[in-house]
C-alpha cells in the first residue's frame, strides 16, 4: 500500500511579458485558454475557547451532525454571514477530516 502525498502545485513567478507570450503561444496552438494557478492558502488554526449554554454546543452538534460538517464550519459560516468578520472560501471547509479512501 503506497501512500501519495497530494499534488501541491510549485509557485512560479510570471511577469506580464511572458504571462503575454504563453497566451499568445496557447492560441496559436489552439489551446482554447490557459490560466496561471493561484496559490490559496489556507489561514493558520489557532484555538478559540468560548463558554456558552449548553443547549448551543448540543445544537451546534446536531445540525453538524444532519449536515455532515464540523461545529468548526457552522461557527465560521455564521461569523461570515453575520459580517462580523470576512471568512475566506478556502477556510470555509465542511469537513476537513480525510474521507475513507481518499489518500
Amino acid at each position: 500500500m503506497s501512500s501519495k502525498r497530494a499534488f501541491e502545485p510549485i509557485p512560479v513567478t510570471i511577469d506580464e511579458d511572458e504571462d503575454r507570450r504563453v497566451a499568445d503561444y496557447a492560441r496559436r496552438s489552439g489551446i482554447p485558454e490557459v490560466r496561471r494557478p493561484v496559490a490559496v492558502a489556507q489561514s493558520a488554526d489557532v484555538p478559540l475557547h468560548v463558554t456558552v449554554p449548553d443547549y448551543v454546543l448540543k445544537g451546534l452538534k446536531v445540525k453538524a451532525a444532519q449536515e455532515g460538517v464540523s461545529v468548526r464550519f457552522l461557527v465560521l459560516k455564521a461569523l461570515n454571514e453575520s459580517g462580523a468578520v470576512s471568512i475566506p472560501e478556502v477556510d470555509l471547509i465542511g469537513d476537513r477530516r480525510a474521507k475513507k479512501g481518499s489518500r
